[in-house]
This record gives structure tokens, C-alpha cells and sequence, in this order.
């Protein structure tokens, strides 16, 4: 029996051995391949060597196809955490077509025959053709059976993803990668059997390429690069940091979950399935540490599993908005898109707006403004710590009393200037605007002139606005700083929560935001028109009383404001010393 020329024996044992070809000398991941065949039986050690140089052979095409694909694969393909069961079916019928298209043009170039004239270019031997085809099905059948992996399937996977109709980076440590090379097992396996019938005079068919039904059509364009181009168009105009990060972080998880393909070819189903995910993930999930090191899909499977307390309806159906508002974009921009894939799909709210959050009760507000902050604190840094220090001069002083008395949004506070406190038509008034490239505003009602309460004048917040225009500041809490969402309530939402506890004022369903509930019922207990009290606190009116009338003016406004009081909260402790 003659030899083979990467048989290698080393001591009693056989290896397979193979130097790289130059062409992929640098770049190869190895400096030789070298694999042990783990028999000494010498007739066994050449049917494995065939084989082991054949899954070797196949490496290093597939690695010079890589090498020249790897462009245009980085620019077009993008990076997918599951594959979707149209993915896996195509995939193995292209390898299987390839299979046999492979064998197709070794038959036609013909098999080496030693009766005949030497031909032009080296042929392989039709015994030894027939007889690698029967090692490699073994080969294949064996490790489909173990539920194996091997290196060879693990790069042919690889390199099928790269092919036309499909076209995908898959992420590293994605369940798919499996699945994918046991389905090129079984492309494998009904490829061999094929071929073997071929060997015995059978007349096989080499199928035509199938047609991918999910990618590679309608628009050309995949998912995600239409999301890349609305998010830089959006980020263009009034979305901040944080709004970009939220809709570009939902519309990449409906990507993870859905897959990424042609934006043409989404449908209802696809929302579907994503609002089932939704369903089973708890509120910050991916800082649980149970399921944050998963998969969106499994973090929900997983979720479900432990029996985490979902999202809120309302979370949800946020959540599809954001990523609904990507598909209605898309429409406008490129023809043939289901624009409406989430229309229909919001899940019920049940809880009224207004119990989403509680106002504070009397015992809370007396505990807030008694303690150390506004009593006396050792510093600001050391707030809750009996001492001398009374922050008169600092932002965390006054956002709780201006709250109290304006019921006005948390970040309408913060970016206000010093010249919005201002006088219109002899009212002083906080001037809720956007005459800065820093400032926001929830909606149209939010600009507004909110009259300053005679309480706030009482405890002396004019004489601390004078004290910033006189120190040159622009805005008058200047000492608060901007989070890194752009959002100037963002770190003081996160301190005030600590302040509550410390305060023993903390519940569930407080926070800053309580203020605005407060100032809503002493507007009901003063019997404030709730026309005006939208006006003080920058609702929208709704039905047909939004259409008529132009506002109420400052003076109306102040009429009303100085009717809001808290009898039940003693503040004298709270009045400027003479």
C-alpha cells in the first residue's frame, strides 16, 4: 500500500502533518498543522491521513476566501446574535448544493487513468476519490451522532455565513454557531450519499442555488443600516444623547431578537415576538445579575424561569415605541416598509397617571425640610449629619421648596437662567423658555410664565438669585451640573432619592416628582379652575377648550398661585434670620 506525503510517524504513533502554503503564511493562525491520527496500524493510519488532508485542504481554501471577502463582509454584514430559521435552512442548502456542485466539476474535468495519455494537469484516481468520499461521510456521520463540533465544520460554518443570500457576522458565543455546523453535518451526510450513488452509475442532479427568500432583496438595504442612517439623521436635530442611546438600544435588541435582514421584508410577526420578549424582562435587567449576562432572548426565557417581576405595561409599550418609531421613519424613506408593525400591539395600561407617583404626605414634608439639610448639616458632602452649615446658597436647598411652591418639573428648575426670574406685567415670574442650546422642554404647554410664590420671596429666594447674578453665573443653580445624558435632572434625581431615605421620607412611589403631586392637590384643596392649574404646571389642555382663548396672563396666574398653601407644614424654621 503506498504512502501519503502528510503521513508522519513519531515513534509508534502516525500524525497527519501540513506546512502552510506561502500564500497564507502570515496570516494563518497556525505555523503548521500537526494532528495526531492516534493509531500505530499503518493500513489505519492511511485512511485517516486522507482525511484529516482533506478537512485540512478545505481550511485553507476557506481561509483564502476569507482573506478575500473580509472587506466587504466588515462593511456590508452586520453582526447578528441568533440566526433565524430561514438562516439555517438556506445555509444548508447552499453547502449542500456546493457539495455536490464541487463533485459535479471534478467529474467533468475527469479522474486520472493510467491506460490513458498522461494528462496536462494532475487528476485524482476515481478509487481514491470513491474511497475519501466514504472516509469523510463516515467521518461526518461519526461526530453528528456524538454531537460534535470539530475544528473543520467549525470553519466551514464560518465561511457559509460569508456566502451570497447570506451575508452575516455572527457574535462570538452565539447558541447558532452549533446549530449552523450540524446542519452543514447534514448537508454533509445527504451530500456523500449522493455522491456515493454517483460513483455507482446513478444519475444525481446537481440542484440549482436556492433562492433566499429573506435577505438579499427588495431594497438591498439590511435593517441595520437603515438604523444607523435615521439615528445620525435624528441626532441631527432635537434628540439628545440620552433620547439616541434609548431608541438606538431597543431598536438593536428587536434586531437581536427578529435577526437582521432586508428592511423590506419585517411583518407583524417580528413585533410579535419582540413584544413577547418584552413581556417576561424585568426592569433593568441588565443589571441583574441573574439573566445580564445573557442574550435578550434568553434573558427573557430565563427570566420567565425565575419568576422575576416583568416590566410594566407602560414600560413595554415605551419600549415599542421607540423602535416603532424606527419602522415609521423607515417607511417614509424606502418603498415597499411595513411602517405600522407595531401599530395595534400597545398592551393596556391600567393605572392612572396620577398613581404612578405619590405626594408626599404632611409627616414627609415636615421630615424632608427638618432635616439636617435645612436645619443644619456638617457640609453638603456630609448632608445628613447634624452640624452649622445651612446651604442657603446651594441648588440642594432651594429645587425642594421651588418644587413645593411651583410644581414645576424637576429639569424646567434646574437650566433656569438668572434672568428668567423676571417681571411681566409687574408679576414675577419663572420664564420656562428654550432661549438656550442647553435647555429643554417637555411639550408645547411647558413654556410657560409660572408666577414666583410670595412663600419662596418670604424664605428669601430673591436675595439668593441676586447672589448669583452678582457672582456672574448664568444659571442660577449653577453649582448643579449637567449629567452625562444631558439632562441637568439626571444626577440630582439619583441624589434626592438618597436624601429621601436619609430624611425617612422614601417610599416606592416617591421622589422628586412628588412635589408636582403635592402643588396638583393643594390646587384641588384651594379650588383652583383646573384650566389654571394646567397653566401653573404645564399640562396640555385637552378637547375643545384648547382651542379658544389665548392663556391666562401673568396676573390671572399669581391670583391663583397665592391661593396654594400647606397649613398643615410649619416653615418659620425655614425664614431668613433679621
Amino acid at each position: 500500500m503506498p504512502g501519503h506525503p502528510r503521513l508522519h510517524v513519531r515513534g509508534t504513533t502516525y500524525y497527519h502533518r501540513a506546512a502552510i502554503p506561502k500564500d497564507i503564511k502570515d496570516t494563518y493562525p497556525k505555523v503548521e498543522e500537526k494532528k495526531s491520527l492516534r493509531t500505530s496500524d499503518f493500513a489505519e493510519a492511511i485512511r485517516r491521513v486522507r482525511v484529516e488532508a482533506a478537512i485540512v485542504d478545505r481550511a485553507f481554501e476557506e481561509h483564502r476566501r476569507k482573506l478575500a471577502q473580509t472587506a466587504s463582509r466588515d462593511s456590508r454584514a452586520a453582526q447578528v446574535e441568533e440566526l433565524t430559521p430561514e438562516q439555517l435552512d438556506l445555509a444548508e442548502q447552499l453547502y449542500y448544493t456546493h457539495l455536490l456542485e464541487e463533485d459535479e466539476e471534478t467529474r467533468l474535468d475527469g479522474f486520472f487513468d493510467p491506460d490513458e495519455e498522461t494528462p496536462q494537469l494532475p487528476l485524482p484516481a476515481f478509487d481514491e476519490h470513491s474511497e475519501s468520499n466514504d472516509e469523510l461521510s463516515g467521518h461526518t456521520r461519526k461526530v453528528y451522532a456524538q454531537g460534535k463540533v470539530d475544528d473543520f465544520f467549525k470553519a466551514e460554518a464560518e465561511e457559509v455565513l460569508s456566502w451570497q443570500g447570506l451575508d452575516v457576522t455572527l457574535a462570538e458565543g452565539s447558541p447558532s454557531w452549533k446549530r449552523l455546523a450540524r446542519r452543514l453535518q447534514e448537508a454533509t451526510i445527504k451530500a456523500r450519499e449522493q455522491i456515493k450513488a454517483r460513483n455507482q452509475g446513478e444519475i444525481v442532479p446537481t440542484p440549482a442555488s436556492p433562492e433566499p427568500s429573506f435577505a438579499g432583496r427588495g431594497s438591498g438595504t439590511f435593517a441595520s443600516e437603515a438604523m444607523a442612517e435615521w439615528i445620525q439623521e435624528k441626532s441631527l436635530g432635537a434628540w439628545r444623547p440620552k433620547t439616541q442611546r434609548e431608541h438606538k438600544v431597543w431598536s438593536t435588541h428587536f434586531l437581536d431578537v427578529v435577526g437582521d435582514k432586508d428592511v423590506t421584508s419585517y411583518a407583524k410577526a417580528d413585533a410579535r415576538k419582540f413584544k413577547a420578549v418584552l413581556r417576561n424582562l424585568p426592569p433593568n435587567w441588565v443589571k441583574n445579575s441573574q439573566i445580564r449576562h445573557l442574550p435578550i432572548s434568553e434573558a427573557s426565557s430565563r427570566a420567565a424561569e425565575l419568576g422575576l417581576k416583568p416590566m410594566t405595561n407602560k414600560n413595554i409599550n415605551k419600549l415599542m415605541n421607540f423602535v416603532g418609531s424606527f419602522w415609521r421613519w423607515a417607511e417614509g424613506n424606502y418603498d415597499d416598509v411595513n411602517g405600522d408593525l407595531f401599530k395595534g400591539l400597545q398592551l393596556p395600561v391600567d393605572t392612572d397617571a396620577a398613581e404612578e407617583r405619590d405626594p408626599f404626605s404632611s409627616e414627609d414634608l415636615q421630615r424632608i425640610l427638618n432635616a439636617p439639610l435645612f436645619t443644619g448639616c456638617r457640609s453638603i458632602s456630609r448632608y445628613r449629619q447634624v452640624g452649622s452649615y445651612i446651604p442657603r446658597n446651594r441648588g440642594y436647598y432651594w429645587l425642594p421648596l421651588i418644587g413645593l411652591f411651583s410644581g414645576m418639573r424637576l429639569n424646567e428648575i434646574l437650566q433656569l437662567e438668572c434672568r428668567d426670574v423676571a417681571e411681566f406685567d409687574d408679576v414675577l415670574c419663572f420664564d420656562n423658555n428654550l432661549s438656550a442650546p442647553d435647555k429643554s422642554l417637555k411639550n408645547k404647554a411647558s413654556k410657560r410664565k409660572v408666577p414666583v410664590h410670595s412663600e419662596l420671596i418670604k424664605l428669601g429666594f430673591l436675595s439668593f438669585v441676586d447672589q448669583q447674578r452678582g457672582l456672574g453665573c448664568r444659571r442660577i443653580f449653577e453649582d448643579l451640573k449637567v449629567g452625562n445624558d444631558e439632562y441637568y435632572s439626571s444626577p440630582f434625581s439619583k441624589w434626592f432619592g438618597r436624601f429621601l431615605s436619609s430624611a425617612g421620607a422614601k417610599s416606592e412611589k416617591t421622589s422628586y416628582h412628588s412635589f408636582r403631586h403635592n402643588f396638583r392637590d393643594a390646587c384641588r384643596a384651594a379650588d383652583v379652575p383646573d384650566s389654571v392649574a394646567n397653566a401653573l404646571i404645564g399640562h396640555t389642555e385637552r378637547g375643545m377648550a384648547a382651542r379658544y382663548g389665548k392663556g391666562y396672563t401673568p396676573s390671572d396666574l399669581k391670583r391663583w398661585m397665592e391661593k396654594i398653601s400647606y397649613p398643615d407644614l410649619d416653615l418659620t424654621h425655614l425664614l431668613p434670620k433679621a
